[in-house]
């Protein structure tokens, strides 16, 4: 019997190197639901069909294809993707640096920039940070904005569930401003119908975008790997093309 079981184990070893199979586990990435950024899309089909989409999505694909690593996504509220990543219950992750980093992560390689924004309409002039003050100003809850903004506890913020409700609310008047990432404002702004609208907008911060994996990773070994493919994908322009992607409806307005 002893010695079944060792050809038997053989036998899979072998096969797995003939097909190229990876055994190990895959590198488990927790993504915030948001959108443009991750999200299900329902359009042409029933809620038992939802397609896992959107730039993330996106951009891990391309990550596993080039680097040809096995990559498992899953979705949660930034708070938790974060306390996931720090305690080792998943190895990496997308995270904008806002000054501080946690103790228990590495920074592995830079992706691509991002703003912080106001945009408000032409009623309402921001123009500098003080004219904040006495506003109503839309936030997502447990957002992570800027760091003097998000500690100024003399503004009038309101927190929402997502970024969808703020522009659509700003847009109907409720609000004077919203903040958050350019990318997805822009997004939103033009997904709403609202792209040719009179608007501006006010820069409050430039955040960089990095790749992170948790010390406690188990998969930490890949990091050089995945900094590898990182390069290549900026290189290549496979991060531009897949913002801009999201970012096609047709108006000439921008936010910056």
């Amino acid at each position: 019997m002893t010695t079944i079981l060792k050809n038997c184990t053989s036998i899979l070893i072998l096969i797995c190197l003939a097909v190229d199979v990876h055994c190990e586990a895959p590198i488990k990435i927790q993504i915030k639901s948001a959108e443009p950024w991750a999200y299900f899309d329902v359009e042409g089909g029933t809620n038992k069909t939802k397609n896992l989409v959107g730039i993330w999505v996106e951009i891990i694909e391309e990550m596993q294809e080039l680097s040809g690593l096995k990559m498992e996504i899953s979705l949660g509220p930034h708070a938790r993707t974060v306390q996931n990543l720090e305690n080792g219950k998943t190895d990496m992750g997308f995270l904008v640096h806002s000054g501080q980093k946690a103790p228990n992560l590495v920074d592995v390689s830079y992706m691509f920039t991002v703003s912080t924004v106001s945009v408000s309409l032409p009623k309402t002039k921001i123009e500098k940070y003080d004219d904040f003050y006495g506003k109503r100003i839309g936030v997502v809850r447990g957002s992570t904005n800027d760091p003097t903004f998000d500690s100024d506890k003399s503004l009038f913020k309101q927190p929402f569930r997502s970024q969808e409700i703020i522009v659509n609310m700003l847009f109907q008047n409720r609000l004077d401003a919203i903040v958050g990432d350019n990318i997805s404002l822009l997004y939103l702004i033009r997904k709403t119908g609202h792209g040719e609208a009179p608007y501006q907008s006010f820069k409050l911060i430039d955040s960089k975008v990095w790749i992170c994996f948790s010390k406690s990773s188990p998969l930490l070994a890949h990091s050089d790997l995945i900094k590898q493919t990182n390069a290549k994908l900026k290189a290549s322009g496979t991060y531009n093309a897949i913002l801009n992607k999201y970012l096609n409806y047709p108006t000439s307005k921008d936010l910056h």
